[in-house]
């Protein structure tokens, strides 16, 4: 979204419209579902009220996926349109796309390469709120029942905050001790100063307050363990 962000952007709200329009004209749809990001609310933020969010934006990517909440939102109230915002922390499981950070540092690890970790100007590496994406998707799909009529069972806003802070470096970490590389780790990562690598990157966010029934139940080095294997047995994946 940095390097083009009038194609990004143009593509993330147009399409999020389209989908919209078809939602409008369908009359009997049960629930439009959008899914969003805490990278709406900007660095270090923590909203502790779902219904009243705080945009702010670092990147045109979370400025797109803001922009779809607020487009979806006259959509339900004027064309009643069924609804429901979910907001997510990071994700991480079997079949990410490698441009994502987990899917990288499992490439590199293979190919013996060194991985580029993003620090502050204090040279703290920077982290994000973790859940493993088949927790969520259990989650939504246990949650996302009920009736386009039935305005009283629909939940307009969902919070799924992240199971764990990791930071990026003990993220690593976890994978090359999965891996059972036999390289050193410290040999392996590579502190790089975020604000030259890449502006407008949030090194951190908030953990969003989220629904007290959300309670994922995959220990999170079971799930570390399980994306290995995945990829391992999928390598072409990570050269896609």
């Amino acid at each position: 979204s940095a390097t083009d962000p009038v194609g990004f952007i143009d593509n993330n709200v147009h399409g999020a419209l389209t989908m919209l329009e078809v939602a409008r004209l369908s009359p009997k749809l049960r629930r439009f579902i959008l899914i969003s990001t805490d990278e709406v609310y900007g660095p270090g933020a923590t909203i502790h009220n779902p219904l009243v969010p705080h945009y702010r934006p670092s990147s045109p990517y979370a400025a797109s996926k803001a922009c779809q909440e607020l487009i979806a939102q006259p959509y339900h109230t004027t064309f009643r349109v069924p609804l429901t915002t979910v907001t997510i922390s990071n994700m991480f499981g079997p079949r990410q796309s490698q441009l994502a950070f987990t899917p990288q540092v499992i490439r590199k690890l293979r190919e013996g390469s060194k991985i580029d970790v993003h620090v502050d100007r204090n040279g703290k590496p920077g982290g994000r709120h973790y859940s493993f994406v088949s927790d969520v998707a259990h989650y939504l799909i246990r949650n996302l029942h009920g009736d386009a009529h039935d305005y009283q069972s629909l939940k307009e806003r969902l919070h799924v905050p992240g199971h764990e802070y990791v930071s990026n470096d003990d993220l690593v970490r976890i994978l090359h001790r999965v891996s059972r590389i036999t390289t050193p780790v410290d040999d392996i990562i590579k502190h790089v100063a975020v604000y030259d690598e890449r502006p407008g990157h949030d090194i951190d966010y908030g953990s969003l307050a989220g629904d007290p029934e959300w309670q994922p139940f995959t220990p999170m080095y079971s799930a570390y363990h399980e994306t290995w294997d995945w990829y391992n047995l999928h390598p072409e994946w990570l050269e896609s």
